[in-house]
């Protein structure tokens, strides 16, 4: 029952949502982000673990050494879902354009990791959530 009031509060709230509309950015003032070598080698090894793992071909996938492709694309660049500038409060990650192959550089957008995150509604319920709900674990 739970599980279908939370369908129906979201299928409402996007009822009018234009995924291909333009939608004003608000003013983020936090630092602008520069991709390090260190945080690209670690998304580099989570790229090529999540696809390993849905056994999706990885011979094509991005390497550290596309660390100076990818720098120069977060700093001219937009996320691909929402617009908005990388900061440091709103790091960039890839989403996959087709997700039955894996992170290659011609199958990738750059985007917020907020959007990939376990999913849009998953975003909204722990923001409208968060510090509310208090969840016992059962062993």
């Amino acid at each position: 029952m739970a599980a279908c009031s939370n369908a129906i509060k979201y299928a409402k709230a996007y009822e009018d949502f234009n995924f291909n509309g333009v939608y004003p950015n608000f003013e983020d003032n936090s630092q602008k982000f520069y991709l390090t070598e260190n945080y690209w080698q670690s998304k580099v090894k989570g790229y090529l673990s999540q696809d390993k793992h849905k056994k999706r071909d990885t011979t094509n996938n991005v390497q550290d050494s596309d660390f100076d492709y990818f720098k120069q694309l977060f700093k001219v660049s937009n996320c691909g879902i929402c617009g908005r500038k990388f900061t440091f409060d709103n790091k960039p990650t890839l989403e996959r354009i087709d997700n039955s192959i894996g992170h290659s550089k011609d199958n990738v957008l750059p985007c917020c990791l907020k959007w990939i995150t376990g999913g849009l509604s998953n975003v909204m319920h722990r923001v409208n959530r968060s510090g509310i709900d208090f969840i016992k674990r059962l062993y």
